[in-house]
């Protein structure tokens, strides 16, 4: 039976697009390699909107918290369990330099709901290193994003709207302002599939650059905190005694499997956040390839040649912040209701 949408990709990008467009009233049907190469799926889930040594929030960032809120919370009502977790973070500062940013975000009105308190170098905050001071954040937390993705992943099944095998894009055919897949017909495709895309056929030339990142997760049972910490190294509590901690960014690599090399870059930087460090045990060791771009923006919208294909993609290492938004976004311009905004419009890269 022929759909409005095909989605290739059930990671965060297409998971929260498709159950924004069925939430429109659009029929959909999903295509999923079952989470192969996705790095959704081992992603810490870390929402902090304050990211970078300037401590500078994206200027949508009100929009992104708001949305991020009514998704979440829609999803723990509709699945009866949570997903995200709000917990503050003990953010210190890399280097003294950073200093004068967190006094300027400090005295910014329009921080004021981001930054609760502010410590010097002179404070004491054992067991943790404190070398140029830091600050608290608010509204920062996680998301339990394999939780949520299984939960969709069942609901998508239980509607017989999702395929999980490899799409072969030789098989995709476009015929009459519509595409055909196997035994699949929609108005539009949309390709959410992660860093793939730079072997797209169609979407190659998006400017992407993507990004390895490892993660560990930790037990130790000596180790008390209730507060995200952050500084070259995040550590992240998710009961039971255990903790997130990474993450590593590397633009040269040759797969996504975990590495020794970045395990002991998390390990050390993991050390350097306590004056003694704690005994643990290394549970689990993750790795995947982040779909960022260049511009350090998503790509959004349609082929400037094939009308019937779009993409949903690039989110890089904030989709827990950004997509829920977005996907609203690219939701409204697909029912005209809104333009997309040209930071993340692929047309921008339009010759």
């Amino acid at each position: 039976m022929p759909v409005d949408f095909l989605i290739i990709g059930q990671g965060m990008a297409g998971s929260l697009l498709a159950w924004s467009l069925i939430k429109a009233g659009y029929s959909v049907h999903i295509v999923d390699n079952n989470h192969a190469h996705s790095s959704s799926v081992v992603a810490a889930g870390l929402i902090n909107p304050l990211a970078g040594k300037r401590l500078v929030k994206p200027d949508d960032c009100v929009h992104y918290l708001q949305q991020l809120q009514a998704t979440y919370s829609g999803f723990e009502t509709y699945f009866s369990r949570q997903f995200y977790f709000p917990v503050e973070m003990l953010r210190f500062m890399k280097e003294a330099s950073q200093q004068d940013f967190l006094k300027k975000r400090q005295a910014d009105p329009a921080y004021s709901d981001l930054i609760a308190e502010v410590f010097s170098a002179d404070e004491d905050t054992k067991p943790l290193v404190n070398r140029f001071g830091g600050c608290i954040q608010q509204q920062t937390g996680y998301l339990d994003i394999p939780a949520l993705l299984t939960s969709l992943n069942r609901f998508f099944h239980g509607q017989n709207i999702i395929d999980q095998y490899r799409v072969d894009y030789d098989e995709i055919k476009l015929e009459d302002q519509r595409v055909k897949y196997k035994q699949l017909e929609a108005s539009f495709c949309i390709f959410c599939e992660g860093y793939q895309a730079t072997a797209n056929p169609w979407f190659k030339w998006l400017p992407f650059q993507p990004a390895k990142g490892e993660i560990l997760t930790i037990e130790a049972d000596q180790l008390q905190t209730e507060k995200i910490i952050n500084r070259s190294n995040w550590l992240i509590p998710i009961g039971n005694n255990q903790f997130r901690t990474g993450s590593t960014n590397s633009w040269e690599f040759t797969d996504d499997a975990p590495t020794e090399s970045g395990k002991k870059e998390i390990e050390n930087n993991l050390t350097n956040l306590f004056i003694h460090t704690p005994e643990y045990k290394v549970v689990n060791h993750q790795a995947g390839v982040r779909p960022a771009t260049r511009d350090k923006n998503p790509f959004i919208g349609f082929h400037p040649g094939f009308s019937q294909l779009g993409i949903f993609n690039g989110f890089g290492a904030r989709g827990s912040l950004t997509i829920p938004w977005y996907s609203r976004i690219f939701t409204e311009s697909i029912n005209q209701q809104r333009s997309l905004p040209t930071t993340v419009d692929i047309r921008r890269f339009h010759s």
